[in-house]
């Protein structure tokens, strides 16, 4: 038995999902949870399939095209993921994970800028993530804004102070902003 009560088999193979799609070919909330079950198995091309049939059915489910682009970003297909990400957005703009998302998607392609923009909205929806604010960090700190990627780390710290992560990103951002410093660059770059 799980911790569900139920035998191991059951609610862990998706076949749940399958039969209650077989029973309700209409049913998109089913495909929606299969495909989520597909995508937690890391089956994005299954996972995939199940979103598009749900969306199908109900064109207006923010969740399924959050989903598939989660899908589509673990496939490296980073255009289609900001395409998804992007529909989820507009139907549910108030989704902090969707624009947190999103943000990976840009920041993958190399997109900074875009990707700032994205978790900087994320962080105005849920100011105390402080993993949004670390993978910001990141992003400022790849860019050479070691002076805003610190802060970004030590409200990381703020926030979850028993992360090891954090730490050791402060470290080596104090180190690369005093080097900095030193060299008397201008380490406070704008970032529009």
């Amino acid at each position: 038995m799980n911790e569900n009560g139920k035998p191991e088999d059951e609610g862990d193979s998706g076949e749940e999902f399958t039969r209650a799609i077989a029973q309700d070919p209409g049913n998109a909330k089913a495909y929606l949870e299969r495909g989520d079950w597909h995508l937690g198995e890391f089956r994005c091309d299954e996972a995939i399939r199940d979103f598009s049939s749900a969306l199908a059915l109900e064109p207006d489910m923010a969740k399924a095209y959050s989903l598939r682009g989660e899908a589509h970003g673990l496939k490296d297909l980073h255009e289609a993921a900001i395409a998804d990400y992007t529909r989820a957005i507009a139907l549910d703009p108030n989704n902090d994970v969707t624009y947190y998302r999103r943000g990976h998607a840009f920041r993958d392609l190399g997109r900074y800028e875009e990707a700032l923009r994205d978790f900087d909205r994320a962080l105005c929806l849920d100011p105390t993530d402080a993993i949004t604010y670390r993978d910001r960090g990141r992003i400022h700190g790849s860019i050479g804004d070691f002076a805003r990627a610190l802060a970004d780390f030590e409200k990381a710290a703020e926030l979850s102070p028993i992360a090891g992560w954090v730490d050791d990103l402060l470290a080596e951002t104090r180190a690369k902003h005093a080097a900095r410093a030193m060299q008397g660059e201008d380490y406070e770059r704008k970032v529009d």
